[in-house]
């Protein structure tokens, strides 16, 4: 009696094919899994301190007209959407002051009746720049 030897099966054959796939699919996984991870943890620059650094280049520059009205609404969304109390609470305000503008109801005369209270809030946006780090320099506001 010749019993035929058993039969190799396929199945090590593909379970060796398949190895390499799944090394490769936990390895990708596990890049995926560590990115999130950095991108959640990496510390990122508060918007707040991105407007400041930037008034900080235009103050130090001198140019007048600084900005256009497009660079300012910008500087004013970053200060608003600021992580820094101070900083969201500037840029809040004036956010409120281009809506006064924007909706017709006060025109520009009406809002810069306000003039002595811009000022404050100028002051008050270089101070909490300052407290977050970044000094605005002033030149045409100090005295010689």
């Amino acid at each position: 009696m010749n019993n035929p030897a058993p039969s190799q099966s396929p199945e090590p054959a593909s379970a060796r094919r398949r190895l390499p796939l799944l090394i490769g699919a936990g390895i990708v996984v596990v890049l995926a899994v560590a990115a999130a991870v950095a991108y959640a943890v990496y510390p990122r620059e508060d918007s707040g301190v991105v407007a400041c650094r930037r008034l900080a280049a235009v103050s130090a520059s001198g140019d007048r007209p600084a900005l256009t009205l497009d660079e300012t609404r910008e500087i004013v969304d970053l200060l608003a959407g600021s992580g820094n109390a101070d900083l969201a609470r500037t840029g809040g305000t004036y956010q409120d002051m281009f809506e006064l503008l924007d909706s017709g109801e006060r025109d520009t005369t009406d809002v810069l009746s306000g003039f002595p209270a811009s000022l404050t809030l100028i002051t008050q946006t270089f101070r909490a720049c300052g407290d977050a780090g970044v000094e605005v320099p002033t030149p045409h506001l100090t005295r010689k």
